[in-house]
């Protein structure tokens, strides 16, 4: 049996899309003669919101889990100096610093043995010293990933696969133009040796690709939990009144304001009818909020924030709307 080792920063419990793909492999890869082992960072649901990604991890020591699957290696996490900063004070204090702090880690991490990612590489050594392992499968971002794939594969002559959940650097235009450089070269220096690339679409494979050095990337789409759709087939809707919802991180560029301010309007014109926009697991939940009370008041009985939930508790929520809200993808 091939054996295969995972590193996937983003995998359940924690509440993220990210999450499902590589966790998809791990419940599949067995049917197909691939023996997979994960090696991912103590995650728990502690805040339902961002400050998940932050939190400490449970045990200062690594935890193996084994199930008919195959294994799992959860590496213990402590938040740096910005994390800490953000999880005592607050997303509102000490911005420039902590963005500081942050952009040395994601530079620096690709140069010298730091930052809070570290730990996954360490457990990654140590198991593939003990243990057959075939290939190397990372899935990012974070893309420190595809440099810990490198370094080991490098150290113990394993071929590795880079796997983009979505691009690197070209999702990085908007950020200072030096940082966007330099990441841009690290993409190039650390991918050059994988003996293979994927990602999720052919749209984010022409993006991977304008960085220069990708002649060829497979295609790979996500999936979809089958056992989670038979929970939620027939829900029933509420036919008396509209309501959408909004799942997942909102952007500046998204219209969330307009989409507000449009059923303000239709409210005015219909008094008598109603309409609910729920919002979950957003990254501005509070600001969403703040907003409908002070700019649309007649709003705040229909609009709901809601925390991160596990992907089948959010689904059977969603079966019951009538519409789920999608922004479309903005490139300047």
């Amino acid at each position: 049996m091939l054996k295969v080792l995972i590193l996937a920063y983003d995998f359940p419990p924690y509440v993220s899309v990210g999450g499902l793909r590589p966790n998809h492999w791990y419940k599949e890869f067995q049917a197909y003669g691939i023996e997979p082992t994960v090696i991912t960072r103590q995650w728990g649901n502690q805040y339902g919101s961002s400050l998940d990604f932050v939190a400490p991890g449970w045990s200062n020591e690594a935890v193996k889990e084994q199930d008919a699957y195959g294994t799992i290696i959860r590496c213990p996490y402590r938040p740096n100096w910005s994390n800490r900063l953000l999880l005592k004070h607050g997303p509102k204090k000490f911005r420039l610093l902590r963005k500081t702090i942050s952009a040395w880690y994601e530079v620096m991490q690709f140069y010298v043995d730091t930052g809070p990612k570290l730990p996954i590489y360490l457990e990654a050594y140590n198991h593939i010293k003990n243990n057959k392992v075939d290939i190397i499968i990372a899935t990012g971002e974070p893309f420190v990933l595809f440099h810990y794939a490198k370094k080991l594969g490098q150290h113990f002559n394993l071929p590795w696969v880079a796997d983009y959940r979505d691009p690197w650097s070209p999702n990085l235009r908007k950020s200072p133009w030096i940082y966007h450089l330099v990441q841009r070269s690290i993409e190039r220096r650390t991918v050059n040796n994988a003996v293979g690339i994927s990602t999720v679409s052919p749209f984010f494979a022409r993006q991977i690709q304008s960085v220069g050095i990708f002649p060829e990337i497979a295609i790979i789409p996500n999936g979809f939990d089958h056992e989670a759709m038979e929970l939620v087939e027939g829900t029933p809707q509420n036919s008396d009144a509209l309501s959408i919802a909004f799942v997942g991180t909102l952007y500046d560029w998204h219209p969330w304001k307009r989409v507000l301010a449009t059923s303000n309007q239709w409210k005015e014109m219909n008094p008598d009818r109603a309409i609910f926009l729920s919002f979950y697991g957003t990254n501005i939940n509070e600001g969403i909020m703040n907003e409908v009370r002070a700019t649309f008041p007649r709003l705040e009985e229909y609009v709901k924030v809601y925390a991160k939930l596990p992907n089948k508790d959010l689904l059977q929520q969603l079966a019951s709307y009538n519409a789920l809200l999608l922004f479309n993808y903005v490139l300047s």
